[in-house]
């Protein structure tokens, strides 16, 4: 499993067009912490960091993300 970056982070929420808070919510997680994890503050815990792979997956399923793009 690869660990997503800050900017992969920043990137996938850019692409599902998702604010902080929303994005946060959905991942049962502050606004703050988000910006914390795309400002390279701070890292996600490994279960949030699975599901933040899991969102970048279906996400390239729906094509929000290229094939062979960064996430």
């Amino acid at each position: 499993m690869r660990m997503l970056t800050s900017k992969d982070i920043k990137e996938l929420r850019a692409k599902l067009g998702m604010s902080l808070t929303a994005f946060g919510y959905g991942l049962g997680v502050s606004a703050g912490a988000v910006a914390s994890w795309e400002a390279g503050r701070r890292f996600p815990k490994h279960a949030t960091m699975v599901k933040l792979i899991e969102m970048a997956e279906k996400a390239r399923n729906r094509g929000k993300v290229p094939p062979g793009g960064q996430l």
